[in-house]
């Protein structure tokens, strides 16, 4: 892990902070841990996430979005790191599946019909945002997206009919 985060802050160099870090100081090797961060993937966090030993840690993050289930929020940042990297790519969401099923989560009645559909991967997104206080400007933008595209092309995407008034998680 470490060789990665080396790699990572080193392929990041031109970023003003990495930048600036390495201008200044020589010890210790790596910049501090929040520009660190800063320089490794979403995906790289998700791996590390699951292969830390100590379960107490693994609780301590998930419960800092209000997840107390492990194995869920592993399963949600893992599905996070294939959505964002099916947008980044281009990939399409309309007529597909994702290759990851976010676990459901029982304990907030958060449970998908479909759990490869893009509305689980959504719900996720929205639940997460909402454990951080930035829910409301996502959940308008997917009700814009359905005033736009109509209710269909959102059913498709595996959204329930009612889902913006009745389902769990938004």
């Amino acid at each position: 892990m470490l060789s990665k985060i080396e790699r990572e802050v080193d392929r990041s160099q031109e970023k003003a902070f990495i930048e600036s870090y390495y201008s200044k100081y020589d010890e210790p090797y790596l910049p501090p841990s929040w520009a660190m961060c800063e320089c490794v993937t979403l995906g790289m966090w998700s791996r590390t996430y699951k292969i830390l030993r100590d379960t107490n840690d693994k609780k301590s993050i998930s419960s800092k979005f209000g997840i107390s289930q492990v194995e869920v929020f592993e399963s949600w940042i893992h599905t996070l790191t294939v959505i964002r990297n099916m947008a980044a790519h281009h990939d399409r969401f309309l007529h597909n599946k994702l290759r990851v099923s976010p676990a459901n989560h029982n304990l907030k009645k958060i449970k998908f019909s479909d759990n490869k559909s893009v509305y689980a991967a959504l719900t996720v997104i929205h639940v997460l945002l909402e454990s951080i206080g930035f829910h409301h400007a996502f959940r308008e933008r997917i009700i814009g997206l359905q005033n736009k595209y109509g209710e269909a092309m959102m059913q498709e995407l595996g959204f329930p009919k009612w889902w913006p008034n009745k389902a769990n998680g938004w």
